[in-house]
């Protein structure tokens, strides 16, 4: 294809993603150190239960009223499934970038977040590690996104729309592998892979030059509630006399971990994408936050988590809980896994912690 037409094709691209509205979403974690935001799982939950609810509600009247598409809802790996498409599709049924879960977390006055939601995206720019000299593509459709606290897991609401419009896809590949035979683990790993490689892609490293760990394990996460409608050993739904029930309430802090926090779970870089965050690394001060007691004390609350759920999750009988060592496994097994980070210049994961970042700072000033 000549020049002139892959400029065109993206001119079009991005003037499709700006019609519909569409952002790719990055977040900073790091400027929500020592900032205490206040926990707001309880809206979250009842957003979820309140959404879910109102699709089992209409499941329900379908059957009821005998529709063409009611015998598909008498499997309940159906209503699951149209469950997480209603959260996290747009309207034309696509996973969506930007879902409704994250759009509504973003303008309720309620959930406190940091900064607050009245600021701009450019006044954003202006504080954000992504913000500065922003690229052609960046400035047209990626926004930096606010921090919340769920549980005491700090996360941008990016993740929501990974949550739900990922899981979404996730979710649909899980169920893909299984009806092809193969076991609760492969298809779980068939899932990973695909998002994996998506992170890969247009979506992911090839605009932001940043690929998001953080943001895998969100989407991993939507997969795993979407699969506990209906599996485990108390599964959220249940049917009698042919009609649906949520018979018992989500927890979103069941699915939100340390792992969706970026500067705990870190990021891979591109060299370009490096070179722009060193000045607001140094300008921001993060890496004097680093030896904090706000950021030790958050640290050892995450791991604690982690330490917490393990033993929780020990007579489980999910098979993994998080992607984040499922990743780390395949990374080293699967051959396209690894070329993808190879093509990318993407090295291993510890280079981005911010403690190795600080020190190659320390090196160029020295």
């Amino acid at each position: 294809m000549k020049m002139i037409d892959l400029k065109l094709l993206g001119i079009l691209l991005l003037s499709f993603m700006q019609a519909f509205l569409i952002w790719a979403g990055e977040v900073d974690n790091y400027l929500a150190w020592e900032k205490d935001i206040p926990d707001s799982y309880i809206l979250f939950n009842q957003f979820l239960n309140d959404r879910i609810g109102h699709t089992v509600g209409k499941i329900n009247r379908a059957m009821k009223n005998g529709s063409q598409s009611a015998h598909v809802y008498k499997e309940c790996e159906n209503v699951s499934m149209e469950i997480i498409k209603k959260l996290g599709t747009n309207y034309l049924g696509l996973a969506a970038l930007n879902a409704e879960f994250e759009l509504w977390a973003q303008d309720n006055p309620l959930i406190e977040s940091y900064p607050i939601n009245t600021t701009t995206n450019d006044e954003m720019r202006t504080i954000s590690l992504y913000g500065p000299s922003p690229s052609f593509v960046e400035s047209f459709f990626i926004s930096i996104d606010r921090v919340v606290n769920v549980g005491g897991i700090y996360f941008g609401t990016d993740k929501l729309s990974h949550f739900t419009g990922s899981g979404y896809l996730y979710y649909g590949n899980y169920l893909k592998a299984k009806k092809r035979g193969k076991s609760e683990i492969d298809a779980i790993k068939y899932a990973v892979k695909k998002g994996y490689m998506m992170e890969g892609g247009i979506i992911g490293i090839k605009s932001t030059g940043v690929f998001s760990y953080a943001d895998l394990e969100a989407n991993f996460q939507g997969m795993l509630m979407t699969i506990d409608m209906c599996e485990g050993e108390t599964p959220y739904l249940s049917s009698e006399n042919g009609k649906w029930e949520l018979t018992t309430e989500i927890d979103f802090r069941n699915y939100v971990n340390p792992y969706w926090d970026e500067s705990f779970n870190t990021s891979g870089y591109t060299p370009k994408r490096i070179k722009k965050m060193f000045k607001m690394i140094k300008k921001n001060g993060y890496c004097d936050l680093l030896h904090s007691e706000w950021v030790a004390n958050q640290r050892a609350g995450y791991m604690d988590f982690i330490t917490r759920q393990a033993g929780l999750l020990s007579s489980y009988s999910r098979p993994v809980a998080y992607s984040f060592d499922l990743i780390q496994q395949m990374q080293k097994a699967e051959k396209k896994m690894q070329t993808l980070l190879h093509e990318n210049k993407i090295y291993a994961k510890d280079k981005y912690e911010l403690s190795q970042l600080c020190s190659q700072l320390r090196i160029v000033h020295e």
